[in-house]
């Protein structure tokens, strides 16, 4: 009975575990596959994309790029331009005959006068080659007054050149001096009368003073006290003839204006400049009103500088002139052109 009761009792667990076991499914006998924890999806690693290298395009080095050449300046055109208080600008300048020809100096000489671009000119030994090379290269606006002596041959050493959009030529004369060694050409004086687009009238008298050698023939035995006598002889009637050719200017033209220009072989301690000056005339380097450059030589051993010093160029003016800038001219290419710094001066005429 008691065996009959324990079977029953084991039946019935039987029948409840079967029915839980149906109740949540049967499971596979097969080993499940493991759970693949899906691979992420992968993050791109960054590929260093590097911020592109600079091309250096830092500011250009230099190509040492030549400059381009200037413009030519137009004929009338000045590159170094009238004082604003001047009507007109002078200028004298000892060409010293091209005294190198090895070195030709014409380039430097047409280049300064060309840069200065002055109205008119007073011209010192001017030789052959000179004119050739130099005077005939000049713009065709400028003329001579004279080019050559009265027997039409012998070319003006001391030429006055002028800017006929300017001045207009009225009268002129080209004379020898007569304290002088007649051995050469050089010692001449050239004058003329002018007039402005005003009407208004001047005279400009240029010479180159005389000097003395023992170069010169019939002086080879004279002492230097004897050639320096000689020599300022010779200059104070330089100056002489100049006075006595501007009477007959004031007598046949009344009282104009007047200048004098030159290398005069003469400074301002001597006795020939001392009577310019009593006649009435100033120097521009000393009477300019605006500025004036003094204090240096003008002359100079050909292919130096010249130092400080008295000038032996000059301007004179008489009161009807008003000076208004003097300059010696003492840039670098000055002292390949020539023996003598240019001399230019800025004036009106009263």
């Amino acid at each position: 009975m008691l065996y009959k009761k324990l079977l029953l009792l084991s039946l019935t667990i039987l029948v409840s575990v079967i029915c839980v076991c149906c109740a949540f499914g049967t499971t596979s006998s097969s080993t499940p596959t493991p759970y693949q924890t899906p691979s992420p999806t992968a993050t791109l690693t960054p590929t260093n994309t590097v911020a592109p290298t600079p091309t250096n395009t830092a500011v250009p080095t230099p190509t040492n790029t030549p400059k381009p050449t200037p413009t030519p300046i137009p004929d009338g055109e000045r590159q170094i331009q009238l004082n604003s208080e001047a009507t007109y600008r002078i200028m004298t300048y000892n060409l010293g005959c091209l005294v190198s020809e090895d070195v030709n100096g014409e380039v430097e000489c047409i280049d300064i006068i060309e840069r200065f671009m002055p109205d008119i000119m007073g011209l010192q030994e001017c030789k052959a080659n000179v004119h050739k090379k130099v005077l005939s290269a000049l713009p065709d606006f400028y003329a001579f007054t004279n080019e050559y002596h009265a027997n039409g041959k012998t070319l003006n050493y001391t030429p006055i050149i002028y800017n006929t959009n300017v001045f207009k030529c009225l009268k002129s004369d080209l004379v020898w001096l007569r304290g002088r060694y007649t051995g050469t050409n050089t010692k001449s004086l050239n004058w003329a009368i002018f007039e402005d687009n005003n009407g208004k009238r001047f005279a400009l008298i240029n010479f180159h003073g005389a000097v003395c050698s023992n170069k010169y023939d019939g002086f080879e035995d004279y002492t230097s006290e004897q050639l320096v006598a000689t020599a300022d002889a010779w200059k104070l009637d330089n100056v002489a003839q100049t006075l006595e050719i501007i009477n007959e200017i004031v007598n046949e033209f009344g009282d104009i204006a007047i200048m004098i220009s030159g290398d005069h072989n003469f400074n301002s301690n001597s006795e020939p400049y001392k009577n310019i000056i009593s006649a009435g005339f100033f120097d521009a380097e000393h009477s300019s009103r605006v500025a004036s450059t003094t204090g240096y030589a003008t002359s100079f051993a050909y292919g130096t500088k010249a130092g400080k010093g008295l000038s032996i160029d000059h301007v004179f003016g008489n009161k009807s002139v008003d000076f208004v800038l003097h300059r010696i001219i003492r840039t670098k290419d000055v002292w390949k052109a020539s023996d003598h710094c240019p001399i230019y001066v800025d004036f009106n005429l009263n």
